[in-house]
């Protein structure tokens, strides 16, 4: 046992010490798949499980600005009346970057609808606006967390809503080029 923990700790410095370069952070004209995850473990009214969840795409314009585009699945169910509700929606949105490097904070702007198939099919469109920090530890790899803070459309009226059940929004983007 004390062998097998000695060769991974060995091998991840081996691979830290192999990816050593200074990380610059700095992104022009790159693009990269995004992977989103709005919650993990916050119940939803009675609906015990379900994780929002995306992919998408986010294309740096100037090394300030990046769009991104995202689609988005959610299917949970409520264990006490056996409900089952999907949701299915798309973004966009613009982020400017406050800083270039390893650590970048940003603010931007979101828009987006969402398909939400309970009883009836129903519509959200939302309008809002993101802050957040993206870490580059690798030049092939962000990882990000932001919180939304949103008005909702819908036929029910406006809601305000800051993010997810009020929960900040984390993923990490894989870059290509």
């Amino acid at each position: 046992m004390k062998k097998r923990i000695i060769l991974i700790v060995f091998l991840i410095m081996a691979v830290v010490m192999l990816d050593a370069e200074t990380k610059s952070g700095v992104h022009k004209e790159s693009f990269g798949l995004m992977i989103t995850v709005e919650s993990l473990t916050t119940p939803v009214n009675n609906f015990t499980d379900g994780v929002i969840s995306g992919l998408g795409a986010k294309y740096w314009i100037t090394p300030e600005i990046p769009v991104r585009a995202l689609v988005f699945l959610n299917m949970m169910s409520n264990s006490t009346t056996d409900e089952t509700t999907t949701r299915f929606g798309a973004s966009a949105g613009v982020e400017y970057h406050f800083v270039k490097g390893l650590v970048s904070p940003y603010a931007g702007a979101l828009a987006g609808i969402e398909l939400l198939n309970d009883e009836e099919l129903a519509a959200d469109y939302h309008l809002g606006a993101m802050l957040g920090v993206e870490i580059t530890p690798l030049d092939y790899l962000s990882l990000y967390l932001e919180y939304r803070l949103l008005a909702i459309f819908n036929e029910l009226g406006t809601e305000i809503d800051l993010g997810y059940s009020h929960a900040p929004a984390f993923g990490a983007v894989f870059y290509f080029n």
